[in-house]
């Protein structure tokens, strides 16, 4: 029972720290929109420039988390 219940806080603990290394919403959608014009504003091709925007704000955390390990 005590083991389940570290579990479960260690569980918590990460989930807690993975949302703080996520970028906020805001951010994600004012870099994707710089990046959405920059590449002429193309139609259709909005998850592009999402997805590119996420993996560029995540990559400095991922590389911080790394090195913190």
């Amino acid at each position: 029972m005590v083991a389940q219940e570290r579990q479960q806080g260690e569980s918590s603990e990460t989930s807690v720290q993975s949302a703080e290394l996520r970028p906020a919403h805001e951010q994600i959608a004012l870099l994707a929109y710089a990046l959405w014009q920059q590449r002429g504003c193309p139609e259709g091709s909005s998850d592009e420039d999402w997805f590119r925007a996420e993996q560029e704000l995540l990559a400095p955390s991922e590389a911080s988390v790394a090195a913190a390990s």
